[in-house]
């Protein structure tokens, strides 16, 4: 052990001072005493060979510490990115969400998806930061929510210098890169090359989200018939969470279409799909609007409560009601008619698919095991919603119009104006103390 060197050399050195100066203790007295002097010598022989066979290791110990220092201080050579020409261009990527705090950046954790992204990119060296490559996204997803048909856009270093004509080498493959460096959750599908103008979010023209359920206990064609209460253009107040913080005061949305199906390629259980599909959509409006689909297929609300909730004249304040889960939601496609061209890359997207298939079969085979585990505990079959609606519990259900309501547009509004002027007053004796 190289650590332990120069403690074993001490212990040598120490014992043989001992015998020099005559100071041994009566059990090392008694290892020595009866030695010859040819015996004696032999033993010396062996303690200096194990000596210097120790000064040896630790001499190379501390080369190799000094070789690793010197590598951690190594600087890398700055990359100049004005040499090089940059373009827009727009990316397509799916990603597992369900370990991740959502898709945009937060100041309280550095676990996002967007994170990620900009690591890797920095990393790849197409972009210096994140403020100056004009970053837009298609949609801010939340903790927990998946996408496979998410849209970014930005400015990012091509492979042509600018003492060059435009486009006069290869196209850097950017799926491919950013791969290598991205986690298996996050998986770069398409890139295209977009105008400068080109923004991910406002230049989409719809958007589709699907949410996946088990059809156990739930009646389907009930509920795809309900669900189409919600096409069109309504106001979706009682279906969303108030985001007075970011100036959203506006709740007239427009539903493309919402369908209700049950799928037929997954095993072990029945599984069932929302698709949603619409132009833009509230925070939280697709888990409210799902929360109340689930309790109208399982039979304890009736369709005409989507009728009353969306009816903001008789129903001005959202009732408190659960929100489905987040797992679930799947951000599937964001669509931008003929404004993109995507390239796919064939390498990448075969490993993609095997990275995909790779997971499939660990949570086929975990899903496997709870199912037999449910099965010798003689699970209730009633509690298959449990994990979609945690607190759900059909013999305490209380209708949702007889609910207590949540504070209105009104009251949040009020809020809002009172930390506005409580940060200004903040903000002016701090400037008077100064």
């Amino acid at each position: 052990d190289i650590e332990s060197a120069p403690n074993f050399m001490e212990t040598c050195t120490c014992h043989l001072d001992k015998m020099k100066d005559g100071n041994c203790t009566s059990d090392e007295e008694d290892d020595f005493v009866f030695l010859s002097k040819e015996e004696l010598i032999l033993k010396c022989k062996e303690l200096r060979f194990e000596n210097q066979k120790l000064r040896k290791q630790l001499d190379n110990f501390n080369l190799q510490r000094i070789k690793n220092i010197k590598k951690k201080e190594h600087k890398q050579r700055p990359f100049h990115f004005e040499s090089y020409r940059s373009h827009r261009i727009a990316l397509k990527f799916l990603y597992l969400g369900w370990d991740y705090q959502g898709l945009a950046n937060q100041e309280t954790t550095n676990n996002t998806i967007e994170d990620a992204i900009f690591n890797a990119m920095i990393k790849a060296k197409l972009i210096e930061d994140r403020v100056l490559c004009k970053y837009s996204r298609c949609g801010r997803t939340d903790k927990g929510v998946s996408a496979f048909g998410q849209v970014i856009a930005l400015n990012v270093r091509s492979n042509t210098l600018v003492s060059e004509e435009e486009d006069t080498r290869e196209e850097i493959s950017y799926v491919r890169l950013l791969n290598k460096i991205l986690p298996p959750e996050i998986r770069m599908l398409a890139f295209a090359r977009v105008p400068q103008d080109f923004d991910a979010r406002f230049d989409c023209d719809t958007r589709m989200y699907k949410y996946f359920f088990p059809a156990k206990r739930m009646d389907i064609k009930l509920m795809d018939a309900a669900a189409q209460k919600f096409v069109g253009e309504k106001d979706f107040r009682n279906f969303c969470k108030v985001d007075v913080g970011n100036n959203v005061n506006h709740f007239i949305r427009n539903i493309v279409s919402f369908k209700v199906q049950m799928l037929n390629n997954v095993d072990l259980v029945d599984i069932c799909e929302m698709e949603i599909t619409g132009l833009a959509f509230l925070w939280h409006q697709v888990r409210c609007m799902v929360a109340v689909l689930l309790l109208i297929g399982l039979g304890v609300e009736k369709p005409e409560i989507i009728d009353h909730l969306l009816d903001v004249e008789s129903c001005p304040k959202r009732p408190q009601y659960e929100l489905a889960s987040e797992i679930p939601l799947v951000l599937y496609d964001c669509t931008y008619d003929d404004k993109i061209n995507w390239c796919y890359d064939i390498e990448s997207n075969t490993q993609n698919v095997n990275i995909l298939q790779k997971k499939f079969t660990i949570f086929t085979v975990q899903s496997a095991i709870i199912a037999s585990m449910l099965k010798d505990l003689n699970a209730n079959s009633n509690t298959s919603v449990a994990g979609i609606l945690p607190t759900f519990k059909e013999k305490d259900h209380k209708p949702i119009d007889k609910r207590a309501v949540c504070e209105g547009l009104n009251r949040h509004l009020e809020k809002q104006t009172a930390k506005r002027l409580k940060r200004q007053e903040t903000s002016a004796s701090r400037t008077c103390i100064y």
